[in-house]
């Protein structure tokens, strides 16, 4: 439902932004990318997407340099500087994350290269979704269970901090 949701507004903004693609004739022309150059993006592509991952081949991907979708994904994902991290970090995950799929990946990252760090605490909800947890008790208020975990693990960061 998220993914075809958010998919399917980026594709109604792309169609709102295409004439910054395209030139007077209606035919994709070549745009800045990011980092230098430029990129030709798929228009027609990103404005029928459905998914976030087809607006992302169509348009985010080749904006970025990168060959291919799934390079796009590997270096935007955490697993490769999870062993780097050198701080106290809390990392929180559902397992119903249509983003960060745990069916595909146990979590949002490699669970030996988690283990083998002692900076992580890692947390992974049964459900919880893509932005956030809601409160049974007030759906429509702020997620006072993630704000409060957030808040301890803060709290006992510092504690532990040394001087």
């Amino acid at each position: 439902v998220y993914d075809r949701s958010i998919g399917g507004s980026l594709a109604e903004k792309i169609r709102g932004a295409a004439h910054l693609f395209v030139d007077d004739a209606g035919r994709s022309k070549p745009v800045p990318a990011w980092g230098g150059g430029t990129f030709v993006a798929d228009v027609d592509r990103a404005s029928a997407a459905t998914t976030i991952r087809a607006v992302d081949e169509a348009l985010t991907a080749p904006c970025f340099g990168f060959p291919t979708v799934d390079a796009y994904y590997a270096d935007a994902s955490a697993d490769q500087r999870v062993c780097a991290v050198d701080a106290p970090l809390l990392v929180v995950n559902a397992a119903d994350d249509p983003i960060a799929l745990t069916t595909v990946k146990r979590g949002v990252f490699d669970y030996d290269a988690v283990a083998a760090n002692d900076n992580l605490v890692v947390a992974v909800t049964a459900r919880g979704g893509h932005l956030g947890w809601v409160d049974a008790a007030d759906p429509t208020g702020p997620p006072d269970w993630a704000q409060e975990t957030v808040l301890d693990f803060l709290d006992a960061a510092r504690r532990e901090a040394p001087p």
